[in-house]
């Protein structure tokens, strides 16, 4: 909870782990460390009691226990907070999430603003000003302090005005990359092959990866394979030589270096899929439609400028 709602880093999380023992509570042990005051630890183990009740009404199917009662010497805190009021907001909570998810699937989408919009209403400035179209929905909440709910909430209301819109998750690690990479290169090749221009579209990208200059040395024994895709082990290897041990350096490159061979791909596909290209007409919008799948597919991999 402390991290969820931005009160402690990563690192901070980690050494406050470290320093918990049979006597010292976790909370206790950031406190002593002066990773966070007395007064915020006590808002936020409020905060757990609520959402340990709001993760308790959404359960389907379990088994619960009930106690006839318990030592009040071994209380560490007391939290009192009205059982109704928690009983109301939960299923108002649990009605508004299923309607969010229509647009907002997980708290790993990541939202962009639209830089043509006016500013948003008041109440939705501060999760407004945090989105920088990297930044997920989960890590929106550790910016400002808030929780998934109540950065959520504003979200949609914010997309329904038109003045952000939720990208896909944005892959983790080079093998995640390689994978969307995979799957969008694959779907181009289904339907080039199927419209009988496959052969066309191989040699161009054969051509467009020689000319510049990088994919080569790149794609060194790693493909592609007949349906374009690659082998992931061996994309890692190649890149790691390309752009050296740093990890977060080498992903931006992959993903922007792949990003451009798919998108170049769309671009010499869409002319063959045209119906007067394909024979018997094909399907209308085939070219269209593949190019729209596709942007959609590998929007996680564009480059954060």
């Amino acid at each position: 909870m402390l991290y969820r709602y931005g009160a402690l880093t990563q690192e901070q999380l980690a050494a406050t782990s470290q320093a918990v023992s049979s006597e010292v509570r976790f909370g206790e042990a950031a406190v002593k460390l002066g990773f966070i005051t007395r007064e915020r630890l006590f808002q936020l183990m409020s905060k757990q009691t609520e959402e340990i009740v709001f993760a308790v009404l959404r359960v389907g199917d379990a088994m619960f226990y009930f106690l006839d009662g318990f030592d009040e010497a071994r209380l560490y805190a007391r939290q009192n907070l009205p059982s109704t009021v928690l009983l109301m907001e939960g299923v108002r909570r649990m009605d508004e999430t299923r309607y969010f998810r229509d647009r907002i699937p997980s708290d790993q989408h990541v939202p962009a603003r639209f830089p043509s919009r006016e500013a948003p209403d008041e109440e939705f400035v501060k999760v407004y000003e945090a989105i920088d179209g990297v930044a997920s929905v989960a890590e929106i909440g550790r910016i400002i302090g808030q929780g998934e709910f109540e950065v959520t909430q504003a979200l949609f209301q914010l997309v329904q005005s038109g003045h952000v819109v939720i990208h896909a998750p944005r892959p983790t690690g080079p093998a995640a990359i390689v994978a969307l990479f995979n799957e969008a290169i694959a779907m181009i090749f289904r339907e080039t092959d199927s419209a009988g221009h496959g052969p066309e579209v191989r040699e161009q990208l054969a051509s467009f990866a020689t000319g510049a200059g990088i994919y080569d040395a790149l794609f060194r024994k790693a493909g592609p394979a007949p349906d374009g895709t690659l082998v992931p082990e061996r994309i890692i290897e190649n890149v790691g030589v390309l752009v050296g041990p740093i990890p977060e350096q080498a992903e931006a490159m992959l993903a922007q270096w792949l990003y451009e061979y798919v998108s170049f791909a769309v671009f010499v596909a869409e002319p063959f899929l045209r119906p007067d290209s394909i024979p018997g007409g094909g399907r209308p919008g085939t070219g269209s439609q593949l190019s729209k799948n596709v942007a959609e597919l590998i929007a996680p991999l564009a480059p954060k400028y």
